[in-house]
Protein backbone atom coordinates (compact mmCIF):
# COMPACT_ATOMS: atom_id res chain seq x y z
CA UNK A 1 0.00 0.00 0.00
CA UNK A 2 1.24 3.47 -0.87
CA UNK A 3 0.73 6.21 1.72
CA UNK A 4 1.28 9.93 1.62
CA UNK A 5 1.70 9.98 5.44
CA UNK A 6 4.34 7.30 5.91
CA UNK A 7 7.21 6.62 3.52
CA UNK A 8 8.09 3.09 4.55
CA UNK A 9 10.78 2.67 1.94
CA UNK A 10 12.60 5.83 3.00
CA UNK A 11 12.41 4.85 6.66
CA UNK A 12 13.95 1.45 5.94
CA UNK A 13 16.66 3.00 3.79
CA UNK A 14 17.54 5.51 6.51
CA UNK A 15 17.69 2.77 9.13
CA UNK A 16 20.09 0.77 6.97
CA UNK A 17 22.18 3.88 6.30
CA UNK A 18 22.51 4.58 10.04
CA UNK A 19 23.64 0.99 10.72
CA UNK A 20 26.12 1.13 7.84
CA UNK A 21 27.45 4.44 9.14
CA UNK A 22 28.07 2.87 12.59
CA UNK A 23 29.79 -0.13 11.02
CA UNK A 24 31.82 2.19 8.83
CA UNK A 25 33.02 4.20 11.83
CA UNK A 26 34.01 0.98 13.65
CA UNK A 27 35.89 -0.32 10.62
CA UNK A 28 37.56 3.06 10.13
CA UNK A 29 38.74 2.94 13.77
CA UNK A 30 40.15 -0.56 13.28
CA UNK A 31 41.80 0.59 10.08
CA UNK A 32 43.47 3.60 11.68
CA UNK A 33 44.47 1.88 14.99
CA UNK A 34 45.20 -1.60 13.70
CA UNK A 35 43.19 -2.99 16.62
CA UNK A 36 39.90 -4.83 16.62
CA UNK A 37 39.61 -4.35 20.42
CA UNK A 38 40.39 -0.74 21.30
CA UNK A 39 38.32 -0.40 24.48
CA UNK A 40 36.49 -2.49 27.03
CA UNK A 41 33.27 -1.88 25.07
CA UNK A 42 34.66 -3.84 22.13
CA UNK A 43 35.41 -6.99 24.17
CA UNK A 44 35.72 -6.60 27.93
CA UNK A 45 37.54 -9.91 28.57
CA UNK A 46 40.13 -9.54 25.80
CA UNK A 47 40.68 -5.84 26.58
CA UNK A 48 41.32 -6.65 30.28
CA UNK A 49 43.79 -9.43 29.48
CA UNK A 50 45.63 -7.35 26.90
CA UNK A 51 45.86 -4.31 29.18
CA UNK A 52 47.27 -6.43 32.06
CA UNK A 53 49.80 -8.15 29.83
CA UNK A 54 50.94 -4.84 28.31
CA UNK A 55 51.60 -3.60 31.86
CA UNK A 56 53.50 -6.80 32.68
CA UNK A 57 55.51 -6.47 29.51
CA UNK A 58 56.63 -2.99 30.54
CA UNK A 59 57.75 -4.49 33.89
CA UNK A 60 59.62 -7.24 32.06
CA UNK A 61 61.28 -4.56 29.97
CA UNK A 62 62.52 -3.00 33.23
CA UNK A 63 63.81 -6.45 34.24
CA UNK A 64 65.86 -6.56 31.04
CA UNK A 65 67.41 -3.23 32.01
CA UNK A 66 68.13 -4.54 35.53
CA UNK A 67 69.71 -7.68 34.07
CA UNK A 68 71.94 -5.49 31.93
CA UNK A 69 73.03 -3.56 35.03
CA UNK A 70 73.67 -6.79 36.97
CA UNK A 71 75.57 -8.24 34.02
CA UNK A 72 77.82 -5.19 33.95
CA UNK A 73 78.63 -5.61 37.65
CA UNK A 74 79.38 -9.30 37.29
CA UNK A 75 81.42 -8.77 34.12
CA UNK A 76 83.51 -6.07 35.81
CA UNK A 77 84.30 -8.32 38.79
CA UNK A 78 84.97 -11.32 36.52
CA UNK A 79 87.42 -9.48 34.29
CA UNK A 80 89.26 -8.17 37.34
CA UNK A 81 89.32 -11.61 38.96
CA UNK A 82 90.84 -13.17 35.82
CA UNK A 83 93.54 -10.50 35.82
CA UNK A 84 94.29 -11.15 39.50
CA UNK A 85 94.70 -14.88 38.80
CA UNK A 86 97.31 -14.07 36.15
CA UNK A 87 99.21 -11.77 38.49
CA UNK A 88 99.14 -14.23 41.42
CA UNK A 89 100.33 -17.03 39.12
CA UNK A 90 103.30 -14.88 38.15
CA UNK A 91 103.82 -14.01 41.83
CA UNK A 92 103.90 -17.72 42.68
CA UNK A 93 106.44 -18.41 39.93
CA UNK A 94 108.77 -15.79 41.38
CA UNK A 95 108.42 -17.36 44.85
CA UNK A 96 109.48 -20.69 43.37
CA UNK A 97 112.42 -19.00 41.65
CA UNK A 98 113.53 -17.51 44.98
CA UNK A 99 114.34 -21.02 46.25
CA UNK A 100 117.20 -21.30 43.78
CA UNK A 101 120.61 -21.13 45.41
CA UNK A 102 122.43 -17.83 44.98
CA UNK A 103 119.46 -15.71 43.88
CA UNK A 104 119.11 -12.20 45.24
CA UNK A 105 115.89 -12.43 47.25
CA UNK A 106 115.92 -8.70 47.92
CA UNK A 107 115.51 -8.01 44.21
CA UNK A 108 112.87 -10.69 43.88
CA UNK A 109 111.03 -9.11 46.82
CA UNK A 110 111.11 -5.80 44.93
CA UNK A 111 109.37 -7.50 42.01
CA UNK A 112 106.88 -9.11 44.37
CA UNK A 113 106.00 -5.69 45.82
CA UNK A 114 105.17 -4.43 42.32
CA UNK A 115 102.94 -7.44 41.73
CA UNK A 116 101.23 -6.83 45.09
CA UNK A 117 100.57 -3.24 44.02
CA UNK A 118 99.09 -4.49 40.74
CA UNK A 119 96.70 -6.82 42.56
CA UNK A 120 95.59 -3.97 44.83
CA UNK A 121 95.16 -1.67 41.79
CA UNK A 122 93.00 -4.24 40.00
CA UNK A 123 90.86 -4.89 43.08
CA UNK A 124 90.27 -1.21 43.89
CA UNK A 125 89.44 -0.26 40.28
CA UNK A 126 86.97 -3.12 39.69
CA UNK A 127 84.02 -0.84 40.37
CA UNK A 128 80.82 -0.33 38.38
CA UNK A 129 78.25 2.30 39.30
CA UNK A 130 79.96 2.80 42.65
CA UNK A 131 79.88 -0.90 43.61
CA UNK A 132 83.08 -2.88 44.09
CA UNK A 133 82.74 -6.60 44.83
CA UNK A 134 86.47 -7.27 45.13
CA UNK A 135 87.36 -4.53 47.60
CA UNK A 136 84.57 -4.48 50.20
CA UNK A 137 83.63 -2.83 53.48
CA UNK A 138 81.73 -5.61 55.27
CA UNK A 139 81.72 -5.73 59.07
CA UNK A 140 81.14 -9.49 59.43
CA UNK A 141 82.03 -11.75 56.50
CA UNK A 142 80.29 -14.67 58.23
CA UNK A 143 76.94 -12.86 58.18
CA UNK A 144 75.05 -13.84 55.03
CA UNK A 145 72.80 -10.78 55.35
CA UNK A 146 75.85 -8.54 54.99
CA UNK A 147 77.65 -10.49 52.26
CA UNK A 148 74.71 -11.29 49.95
CA UNK A 149 74.22 -9.10 46.88
CA UNK A 150 70.92 -9.62 45.05
CA UNK A 151 70.50 -9.10 41.32
CA UNK A 152 67.01 -8.72 39.84
CA UNK A 153 66.40 -11.70 37.57
CA UNK A 154 62.69 -12.01 36.69
CA UNK A 155 59.14 -10.69 37.02
CA UNK A 156 56.54 -13.32 37.92
CA UNK A 157 52.74 -13.19 37.98
CA UNK A 158 51.19 -16.16 39.75
CA UNK A 159 47.98 -17.95 38.78
CA UNK A 160 46.25 -16.11 41.64
CA UNK A 161 47.23 -12.76 40.15
CA UNK A 162 49.92 -11.75 42.65
CA UNK A 163 53.22 -10.45 41.33
CA UNK A 164 56.78 -10.93 42.59
CA UNK A 165 60.32 -9.99 41.64
CA UNK A 166 62.81 -12.87 41.73
CA UNK A 167 66.50 -12.28 42.40
CA UNK A 168 69.79 -14.10 41.97
CA UNK A 169 72.17 -14.00 44.95
CA UNK A 170 75.92 -13.41 44.87
CA UNK A 171 77.89 -14.13 48.06
CA UNK A 172 80.67 -11.55 48.33
CA UNK A 173 82.44 -13.73 50.92
CA UNK A 174 83.31 -16.02 47.99
CA UNK A 175 84.54 -13.14 45.80
CA UNK A 176 85.99 -10.25 47.83
CA UNK A 177 89.78 -10.17 47.65
CA UNK A 178 90.18 -7.48 50.31
CA UNK A 179 87.81 -6.38 53.08
CA UNK A 180 88.30 -3.57 55.58
CA UNK A 181 87.66 -5.89 58.56
CA UNK A 182 89.62 -8.82 57.09
CA UNK A 183 88.58 -12.26 55.84
CA UNK A 184 89.03 -11.40 52.15
CA UNK A 185 90.33 -14.16 49.89
CA UNK A 186 93.83 -12.63 50.03
CA UNK A 187 93.72 -11.85 53.75
CA UNK A 188 94.29 -13.78 56.98
CA UNK A 189 91.23 -15.27 58.64
CA UNK A 190 90.56 -13.58 62.03
CA UNK A 191 90.82 -15.81 65.08
CA UNK A 192 93.03 -18.43 63.43
CA UNK A 193 96.31 -18.98 65.36
CA UNK A 194 99.41 -17.70 63.62
CA UNK A 195 101.25 -20.83 64.76
CA UNK A 196 100.15 -24.24 63.55
CA UNK A 197 100.85 -27.42 65.54
CA UNK A 198 98.21 -29.76 64.13
CA UNK A 199 95.77 -29.22 67.00
CA UNK A 200 98.25 -29.44 69.89
CA UNK A 201 97.93 -25.68 70.27
CA UNK A 202 94.47 -26.33 71.79
CA UNK A 203 96.14 -28.17 74.72
CA UNK A 204 94.09 -31.39 74.54
CA UNK A 205 93.41 -33.19 77.83
CA UNK A 206 90.91 -35.52 79.44
CA UNK A 207 90.19 -37.23 82.73
CA UNK A 208 87.52 -39.88 83.24
CA UNK A 209 84.93 -38.86 85.83
CA UNK A 210 81.59 -40.63 86.30
CA UNK A 211 79.11 -40.05 89.08
CA UNK A 212 75.91 -41.19 90.80
CA UNK A 213 73.04 -38.79 91.32
CA UNK A 214 71.10 -38.16 94.55
CA UNK A 215 67.87 -36.19 94.87
CA UNK A 216 68.17 -33.10 97.06
CA UNK A 217 64.93 -32.67 99.05
CA UNK A 218 65.35 -29.00 99.89
CA UNK A 219 67.06 -26.93 102.58
CA UNK A 220 67.24 -28.43 106.08
CA UNK A 221 68.35 -26.51 109.17
CA UNK A 222 70.71 -28.12 111.68
CA UNK A 223 70.13 -27.16 115.28
CA UNK A 224 72.98 -27.19 117.82
CA UNK A 225 73.71 -30.84 118.56
CA UNK A 226 72.17 -32.15 115.28
CA UNK A 227 74.29 -34.41 113.13
CA UNK A 228 74.15 -36.84 110.23
CA UNK A 229 76.54 -39.73 109.61
CA UNK A 230 76.73 -42.50 107.02
CA UNK A 231 79.16 -44.97 105.52
CA UNK A 232 80.27 -44.63 101.92
CA UNK A 233 81.74 -47.65 100.13
CA UNK A 234 83.55 -47.07 96.87
CA UNK A 235 84.20 -49.49 94.00
CA UNK A 236 82.92 -52.72 95.57
CA UNK A 237 82.48 -55.54 93.06
CA UNK A 238 82.69 -59.31 92.96
CA UNK A 239 86.47 -59.35 93.19
CA UNK A 240 86.98 -56.32 95.41
CA UNK A 241 85.26 -55.48 98.70
CA UNK A 242 85.68 -51.79 98.08
CA UNK A 243 86.80 -49.02 100.39
CA UNK A 244 84.48 -47.91 103.20
CA UNK A 245 84.64 -44.55 105.00
CA UNK A 246 82.42 -42.93 107.63
CA UNK A 247 81.26 -39.40 106.84
CA UNK A 248 80.04 -37.01 109.55
CA UNK A 249 78.08 -33.73 109.07
CA UNK A 250 76.99 -31.61 112.04
CA UNK A 251 75.83 -28.13 113.01
CA UNK A 252 79.41 -26.85 113.38
CA UNK A 253 80.49 -28.06 109.91
CA UNK A 254 77.43 -26.54 108.23
CA UNK A 255 78.06 -23.15 109.81
CA UNK A 256 81.79 -23.37 109.12
CA UNK A 257 81.21 -23.99 105.41
CA UNK A 258 78.31 -21.56 104.88
CA UNK A 259 79.28 -18.91 107.40
CA UNK A 260 76.98 -17.55 110.11
CA UNK A 261 75.20 -19.54 112.78
CA UNK A 262 71.82 -20.47 111.31
CA UNK A 263 72.67 -24.11 110.59
CA UNK A 264 70.74 -23.90 107.26
CA UNK A 265 72.12 -26.14 104.51
CA UNK A 266 70.92 -23.89 101.66
CA UNK A 267 70.54 -25.25 98.12
CA UNK A 268 72.16 -28.12 96.20
CA UNK A 269 75.36 -26.13 95.61
CA UNK A 270 75.70 -25.48 99.33
CA UNK A 271 75.08 -29.14 100.20
CA UNK A 272 77.68 -30.11 97.60
CA UNK A 273 80.24 -27.87 99.32
CA UNK A 274 79.34 -29.22 102.75
CA UNK A 275 79.82 -32.81 101.51
CA UNK A 276 83.12 -31.84 99.89
CA UNK A 277 84.53 -30.77 103.24
CA UNK A 278 82.96 -33.76 105.00
CA UNK A 279 84.65 -36.11 102.48
CA UNK A 280 87.94 -34.29 102.94
CA UNK A 281 87.68 -34.62 106.73
CA UNK A 282 87.08 -38.37 106.37
CA UNK A 283 89.72 -38.88 103.66
CA UNK A 284 87.14 -40.14 101.13
CA UNK A 285 88.64 -40.39 97.57
CA UNK A 286 85.43 -39.21 95.92
CA UNK A 287 84.27 -36.04 94.24
CA UNK A 288 80.94 -34.27 94.53
CA UNK A 289 79.09 -31.75 92.37
CA UNK A 290 75.64 -30.22 92.11
CA UNK A 291 73.38 -31.05 89.21
CA UNK A 292 72.75 -27.46 88.20
CA UNK A 293 69.47 -25.82 87.23
CA UNK A 294 68.49 -27.37 83.88
CA UNK A 295 67.40 -30.73 82.56
CA UNK A 296 67.02 -33.90 84.59
CA UNK A 297 69.79 -32.90 87.03
CA UNK A 298 67.82 -30.03 88.59
CA UNK A 299 68.11 -30.14 92.38
CA UNK A 300 70.41 -33.16 92.47
CA UNK A 301 73.82 -33.81 94.01
CA UNK A 302 76.32 -36.02 92.17
CA UNK A 303 78.90 -38.22 93.92
CA UNK A 304 81.56 -40.20 92.08
CA UNK A 305 84.49 -42.39 93.03
CA UNK A 306 87.93 -41.33 91.93
CA UNK A 307 88.61 -44.98 91.13
CA UNK A 308 91.10 -47.52 92.40
CA UNK A 309 94.17 -48.49 90.38
CA UNK A 310 93.71 -51.95 88.92
CA UNK A 311 89.96 -52.06 89.56
CA UNK A 312 87.83 -51.95 86.38
CA UNK A 313 84.56 -50.89 88.05
CA UNK A 314 83.51 -47.78 89.94
CA UNK A 315 80.42 -47.37 92.07
CA UNK A 316 79.13 -45.62 95.17
CA UNK A 317 77.20 -47.32 97.98
CA UNK A 318 75.84 -45.48 101.04
CA UNK A 319 74.75 -47.26 104.22
CA UNK A 320 74.43 -47.08 108.04
CA UNK A 321 72.57 -43.75 108.10
CA UNK A 322 72.28 -42.07 111.48
CA UNK A 323 70.41 -38.76 111.69
CA UNK A 324 69.17 -36.59 114.53
CA UNK A 325 67.29 -34.37 112.09
CA UNK A 326 63.47 -34.37 112.22
CA UNK A 327 62.16 -37.54 110.55
CA UNK A 328 65.67 -38.98 110.38
CA UNK A 329 66.34 -37.48 106.94
CA UNK A 330 69.86 -37.56 105.52
CA UNK A 331 69.47 -34.83 102.91
CA UNK A 332 68.31 -37.20 100.17
CA UNK A 333 71.30 -39.52 100.48
CA UNK A 334 69.08 -42.17 102.04
CA UNK A 335 67.53 -42.74 98.56
CA UNK A 336 70.56 -42.97 96.26
CA UNK A 337 70.71 -44.06 92.67
CA UNK A 338 72.20 -47.48 92.08
CA UNK A 339 74.45 -49.12 89.51
CA UNK A 340 78.08 -49.36 88.48
CA UNK A 341 80.27 -47.93 85.78
CA UNK A 342 82.91 -49.96 84.00
CA UNK A 343 85.92 -49.06 81.87
CA UNK A 344 85.99 -45.36 82.71
CA UNK A 345 89.08 -44.36 80.75
CA UNK A 346 90.17 -40.95 79.52
CA UNK A 347 89.53 -40.26 75.83
CA UNK A 348 89.05 -37.15 73.77
CA UNK A 349 89.98 -35.49 70.48
CA UNK A 350 91.59 -32.45 68.91
CA UNK A 351 90.72 -30.65 65.69
CA UNK A 352 93.37 -30.71 62.99
CA UNK A 353 93.38 -27.14 61.72
CA UNK A 354 95.24 -27.17 58.41
CA UNK A 355 98.14 -28.95 56.67
CA UNK A 356 101.59 -27.75 57.67
CA UNK A 357 105.22 -28.46 56.89
CA UNK A 358 107.99 -28.84 59.44
CA UNK A 359 111.09 -27.34 57.82
CA UNK A 360 114.57 -28.54 58.68
CA UNK A 361 114.99 -25.77 61.25
CA UNK A 362 111.45 -26.05 62.67
CA UNK A 363 110.42 -27.73 65.91
CA UNK A 364 107.24 -28.38 67.89
CA UNK A 365 107.77 -28.85 71.63
CA UNK A 366 105.33 -29.81 74.37
CA UNK A 367 105.05 -31.41 77.80
CA UNK A 368 102.93 -34.54 78.11
CA UNK A 369 101.53 -36.03 81.31
CA UNK A 370 99.70 -39.36 81.43
CA UNK A 371 98.17 -41.17 84.41
CA UNK A 372 99.50 -38.39 86.68
CA UNK A 373 103.03 -39.61 86.12
CA UNK A 374 104.27 -36.03 85.73
CA UNK A 375 104.86 -33.85 82.63
CA UNK A 376 107.57 -35.10 80.29
CA UNK A 377 109.13 -32.91 77.55
CA UNK A 378 108.94 -33.90 73.87
CA UNK A 379 110.18 -32.20 70.70
CA UNK A 380 109.02 -32.97 67.15
CA UNK A 381 111.54 -32.27 64.40
CA UNK A 382 111.64 -32.62 60.62
CA UNK A 383 113.31 -36.01 60.98
CA UNK A 384 110.45 -37.20 63.22
CA UNK A 385 107.87 -36.19 60.60
CA UNK A 386 109.76 -37.92 57.80
CA UNK A 387 110.30 -41.07 59.87
CA UNK A 388 106.65 -41.24 60.96
CA UNK A 389 105.11 -40.54 57.55
CA UNK A 390 107.79 -41.87 55.21
CA UNK A 391 107.44 -39.14 52.59
CA UNK A 392 110.57 -37.10 53.16
CA UNK A 393 108.93 -33.70 52.61
CA UNK A 394 108.06 -32.74 56.21
CA UNK A 395 104.38 -32.21 55.34
CA UNK A 396 101.65 -33.22 57.81
CA UNK A 397 98.68 -33.22 55.47
CA UNK A 398 95.69 -34.22 57.57
CA UNK A 399 94.50 -35.62 60.90
CA UNK A 400 95.53 -39.15 59.92
CA UNK A 401 99.10 -37.92 59.40
CA UNK A 402 99.02 -36.09 62.74
CA UNK A 403 97.85 -39.27 64.49
CA UNK A 404 100.75 -41.24 62.96
CA UNK A 405 103.18 -38.54 64.05
CA UNK A 406 101.89 -38.57 67.66
CA UNK A 407 101.97 -42.37 67.83
CA UNK A 408 105.56 -42.31 66.58
CA UNK A 409 106.72 -39.61 68.98
CA UNK A 410 104.78 -40.87 72.05
CA UNK A 411 105.53 -44.55 71.45
CA UNK A 412 105.62 -46.29 74.83
CA UNK A 413 103.90 -43.46 76.68
CA UNK A 414 100.50 -45.12 76.61
CA UNK A 415 98.41 -42.80 74.41
CA UNK A 416 96.77 -44.06 71.21
CA UNK A 417 95.94 -41.57 68.43
CA UNK A 418 93.71 -42.24 65.43
CA UNK A 419 92.75 -39.73 62.79
CA UNK A 420 90.45 -39.06 59.86
CA UNK A 421 90.43 -35.99 57.64
CA UNK A 422 89.95 -33.32 60.32
CA UNK A 423 89.89 -34.90 63.80
CA UNK A 424 92.51 -36.71 65.85
CA UNK A 425 90.99 -39.01 68.49
CA UNK A 426 93.05 -39.64 71.63
CA UNK A 427 92.60 -42.50 74.08
CA UNK A 428 94.48 -44.06 76.99
CA UNK A 429 96.17 -47.41 76.29
CA UNK A 430 94.25 -49.42 78.87
CA UNK A 431 96.84 -52.20 78.87
CA UNK A 432 99.61 -49.84 79.92
CA UNK A 433 97.36 -47.73 82.15
CA UNK A 434 94.54 -49.89 83.58
CA UNK A 435 93.61 -47.38 86.31
CA UNK A 436 90.18 -45.82 85.86
CA UNK A 437 88.29 -42.64 86.71
CA UNK A 438 90.51 -39.77 87.85
CA UNK A 439 93.57 -42.05 87.64
CA UNK A 440 92.96 -42.24 83.90
CA UNK A 441 94.33 -38.94 82.67
CA UNK A 442 96.39 -37.24 79.97
CA UNK A 443 97.28 -33.64 79.25
CA UNK A 444 99.41 -31.65 76.78
CA UNK A 445 100.93 -28.43 78.11
CA UNK A 446 103.60 -25.84 77.19
CA UNK A 447 103.03 -26.30 73.45
CA UNK A 448 105.45 -24.14 71.46
CA UNK A 449 107.26 -24.19 68.16
CA UNK A 450 108.36 -22.39 65.04
CA UNK A 451 105.92 -23.93 62.54
CA UNK A 452 103.86 -21.00 61.29
CA UNK A 453 100.32 -21.17 59.99
CA UNK A 454 99.57 -20.53 56.33
CA UNK A 455 96.97 -18.04 57.55
CA UNK A 456 98.57 -14.73 56.52
CA UNK A 457 97.87 -11.67 54.37
CA UNK A 458 98.97 -11.71 50.74
CA UNK A 459 100.35 -8.20 51.19
CA UNK A 460 102.55 -9.36 54.12
CA UNK A 461 104.61 -11.82 52.07
CA UNK A 462 108.27 -10.94 52.49
CA UNK A 463 111.14 -13.25 51.53
CA UNK A 464 113.92 -10.69 51.80
CA UNK A 465 114.89 -12.15 55.17
CA UNK A 466 115.70 -15.46 53.52
CA UNK A 467 113.08 -17.74 55.09
CA UNK A 468 109.47 -18.78 54.99
CA UNK A 469 109.26 -19.43 51.25
CA UNK A 470 107.69 -22.87 51.67
CA UNK A 471 105.10 -21.48 54.08
CA UNK A 472 104.30 -18.65 51.67
CA UNK A 473 103.99 -21.07 48.77
CA UNK A 474 101.53 -23.27 50.68
CA UNK A 475 99.46 -20.29 51.79
CA UNK A 476 99.55 -18.64 48.36
CA UNK A 477 98.42 -21.87 46.73
CA UNK A 478 95.35 -21.88 49.03
CA UNK A 479 94.67 -18.23 48.18
CA UNK A 480 94.96 -18.91 44.45
CA UNK A 481 92.57 -21.84 44.80
CA UNK A 482 90.05 -19.58 46.57
CA UNK A 483 90.41 -16.86 43.89
CA UNK A 484 89.90 -19.41 41.09
CA UNK A 485 86.81 -20.67 42.91
CA UNK A 486 85.53 -17.07 43.15
CA UNK A 487 86.13 -16.57 39.43
CA UNK A 488 84.16 -19.76 38.76
CA UNK A 489 81.28 -18.39 40.85
CA UNK A 490 81.27 -15.19 38.79
CA UNK A 491 81.44 -17.18 35.54
CA UNK A 492 78.43 -19.25 36.58
CA UNK A 493 76.53 -16.05 37.40
CA UNK A 494 77.48 -14.54 34.02
CA UNK A 495 76.06 -17.57 32.26
CA UNK A 496 72.87 -17.44 34.31
CA UNK A 497 72.34 -13.74 33.53
CA UNK A 498 72.93 -14.41 29.82
CA UNK A 499 70.40 -17.25 29.77
CA UNK A 500 67.89 -15.19 31.75
CA UNK A 501 68.33 -12.21 29.42
CA UNK A 502 67.77 -14.38 26.34
CA UNK A 503 64.69 -15.92 27.93
CA UNK A 504 63.29 -12.55 29.00
CA UNK A 505 63.69 -11.11 25.51
CA UNK A 506 61.96 -14.13 24.02
CA UNK A 507 59.26 -13.89 26.68
CA UNK A 508 58.57 -10.27 25.71
CA UNK A 509 58.19 -11.25 22.06
CA UNK A 510 55.88 -14.10 22.97
CA UNK A 511 53.68 -11.86 25.12
CA UNK A 512 53.51 -9.29 22.30
CA UNK A 513 52.36 -12.00 19.90
CA UNK A 514 49.80 -13.21 22.42
CA UNK A 515 48.38 -9.73 22.89
CA UNK A 516 48.25 -9.29 19.12
CA UNK A 517 46.27 -12.49 18.69
CA UNK A 518 43.71 -11.16 21.16
CA UNK A 519 43.20 -7.57 20.01
CA UNK A 520 44.91 -6.91 16.65
CA UNK A 521 42.72 -6.41 13.60
CA UNK A 522 43.08 -8.49 10.42
CA UNK A 523 43.77 -5.69 7.94
CA UNK A 524 42.78 -7.77 4.90
CA UNK A 525 39.44 -8.48 6.52
CA UNK A 526 39.03 -4.85 7.59
CA UNK A 527 39.81 -3.61 4.07
CA UNK A 528 37.30 -5.98 2.48
CA UNK A 529 34.71 -5.07 5.10
CA UNK A 530 35.20 -1.36 4.42
CA UNK A 531 34.68 -1.82 0.70
CA UNK A 532 31.56 -3.85 1.34
CA UNK A 533 30.14 -1.19 3.63
CA UNK A 534 30.90 1.54 1.11
CA UNK A 535 29.05 -0.43 -1.61
CA UNK A 536 26.12 -1.04 0.74
CA UNK A 537 25.97 2.68 1.57
CA UNK A 538 25.81 3.57 -2.14
CA UNK A 539 23.00 1.08 -2.70
CA UNK A 540 21.15 2.37 0.39
CA UNK A 541 21.43 5.94 -0.88
CA UNK A 542 19.96 4.93 -4.24
CA UNK A 543 17.14 3.09 -2.43
CA UNK A 544 16.51 6.21 -0.35
CA UNK A 545 16.32 8.36 -3.52
CA UNK A 546 13.83 5.96 -5.06
CA UNK A 547 11.73 5.90 -1.87
CA UNK A 548 11.76 9.70 -1.72
CA UNK A 549 10.55 9.85 -5.34
CA UNK A 550 7.29 7.94 -4.59
CA UNK A 551 5.43 10.94 -3.08
CA UNK A 552 6.24 12.97 -6.19
CA UNK A 553 4.73 10.27 -8.37
CA UNK A 554 1.51 10.31 -6.28
CA UNK A 555 1.25 14.10 -6.64
CA UNK A 556 1.36 13.73 -10.39
CA UNK A 557 -1.76 11.54 -10.23
CA UNK A 558 -3.70 14.52 -8.87
CA UNK A 559 -2.54 16.96 -11.55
Amino acid sequence: MTSILTNTGATSALKILRSLESDSNKVQTQLSSGLRVTSAADNAAYWSIATTMRSDNRSISAIVDALSLGSAKVDTASVAMSSVIEVISEFKAKLVASKEAGVDRTKIQSELEQLKGQVVSIATSASFNGENWLNTDIVDMDDALQTTQKLVSSFVRSSEGSVAINTAAVNLAEIALFNTSGSGLLEAKPGVPSMNFGGLETYPQDSAYRYFSFAYPGSVTFAPGDSVSFDITLDANGAFIGQTYTVHVDYALVNSVRGGSSGATGGPDDWQTILYYAFANAGVPAYVSSGGTVGSDVGRVNIGSRGVAGQPVTNVQLSNFVSSLPGGVVMGLENPSTGSFGDAYASGFMEFGEPFMVDVADTISFDFDIAHSGPQPYTITRSDVDAALGRGNGIVGDAADMAKLLNYKLAGAGLIATGNTSTVSLAIDTVMHPAIESHSYYKFTNVNGTVQSTNFDFLEIDISGGGGVDRYLRGLDKMLEAVISGASTLGAMQNRIRLQTDFTNELQSTIDRGIGNLVDADMHEVSARLKAIQTQKELSLQALNIANADPQNIMRLFQ
